[in-house]
């Protein structure tokens, strides 16, 4: 083997070994996470992704899945679904809470907040919210990404009063096969006038928003 194709090789394993190191590090974040919840959370906020009326992205099925598995096994009391029409006329909010109302979840424990557009106001939109409502405990439930976003760049003050709970991978099954089978009771709101966060907003505000530049301190404020 020539010096050329063992760095290829030693570059191939080392990328490797790191991808399965950190794999098994956000599984252990994640499962840690799951099993120190001693009681259940009052309130879970959990972050929208645009829905184009035909078919659900996996990333939001594998958030409403685990969603329901955190309610189902009493981690949780309620959600706050929590997202605007963004990119497409459906409210984020009003196709997550169809979804779980179609798997069972009684509609009573669940709250919409339809103001957020990008992610650190998924979460402080959603806070506020619940704050408001009057819900002592509350966390934010999400994809490995999005928490470790979320981890990074949220207020520090409302990221010390929450518990953040990435999806524990393990705990979901049949995704294929819930997005196959979902069929969308929500109407698009404004279809003819809707207008995509992208005609009005420019690729740098679209940025400065996910980064939390463009928050509306009043929006929920108690």
């Amino acid at each position: 083997m020539t010096k050329r194709n063992k760095r290829w090789l030693f570059l191939a394993i080392f990328t490797i070994a790191a991808f399965l190191i950190s794999r098994i590090g956000l599984q252990l974040w994640s499962s840690n996470a799951y099993n120190t919840i001693e009681k259940p959370i009052d309130i879970i906020i959990i972050p929208g992704y645009p829905y184009n009326g035909n078919k659900m992205d996996p990333i939001l099925m594998k958030r409403l899945l685990w969603a329901k598995h955190l309610l189902d096994v009493k981690k949780g009391s309620a959600l706050i679904l929590s997202g605007s029409a963004v990119y497409s006329p459906f409210q984020e909010a009003e196709v997550m809470v169809d979804f779980l109302k179609q798997e069972g979840i009684n509609e009573e424990i669940l709250r919409i907040e339809t103001k957020a557009k990008h992610t650190i106001e998924n979460l402080v939109y959603g806070y506020n919210l619940a704050k408001k409502s009057g819900f002592s405990s509350i966390g934010f439930a999400s994809d490995y990404i999005q928490i470790i976003f979320i981890k990074l760049f949220a207020p520090p003050k409302i990221l010390a009063d929450i518990k953040l709970l990435p999806i524990d991978y393990s705990k979901i099954k049949n995704v294929d096969s819930f997005i196959k089978n979902y069929t969308s009771a929500i109407k698009p709101k404004n279809k003819e006038t809707f207008i995509s966060l992208k005609s009005y907003e420019s690729w740098y505000q679209r940025i400065q928003g996910t980064f939390g530049k463009n928050l509306d301190p009043t929006i929920y404020s108690e």
